[in-house]
């Protein structure tokens, strides 16, 4: 991994057994690429893939690294704009009264910050905002990177 070392790393980190990656190249061929993979890597059944995309919602975890600890402020800050993002979504796949939020905390002294959310995966129209939230809250929240 080029780009996603530090998620990698993190996973590793949190304990997680593998990592999800998705590999597109218009400019190796594919064979050639799982040929130089490490042992131990797996590719995943298409069958699980397509049992993964018929999923319209998911309850899913969000992981935020830090540059520094978050003041109480701060944090108060992180909750409206990061996870609060997710109870204002307007969405037709979750309803309006369905709970979103499940729970937040704020590890490592506050360098660290996660959230577990209903996320709407069967609709991408809410990325793009959710992208922009996050950077407009880096100026928002100070330690955010």
């Amino acid at each position: 991994m080029t780009r996603g070392h530090k998620y990698l790393r993190a996973a590793r980190e949190l304990g997680y057994p593998w990592l999800g990656a998705v590999y597109r190249s218009h400019m190796r061929d594919p064979q050639a690429l799982l040929d130089e993979l490490p042992p131990g890597t797996r590719i995943t059944p298409r069958e699980l893939l397509e049992r993964e995309s018929a999923v319209s919602v998911a309850r899913d975890s969000h992981v935020y690294f830090l540059d520094g600890a978050l003041t109480p402020e701060e944090q108060e800050r992180f909750l409206y704009y990061i996870p609060g993002f997710f109870e204002r979504l307007e969405t037709p796949l979750i309803g309006k009264s369905e709970k979103r939020l499940f729970g937040w905390a704020f590890p490592f002294s506050a360098h660290g910050a996660e959230f577990e959310a209903l996320i709407p995966v069967g609709d991408p129209s809410w990325a793009n905002a959710y992208l922009e939230t996050c950077q407009d809250s880096a100026g928002k929240c100070d330690g955010l990177i």
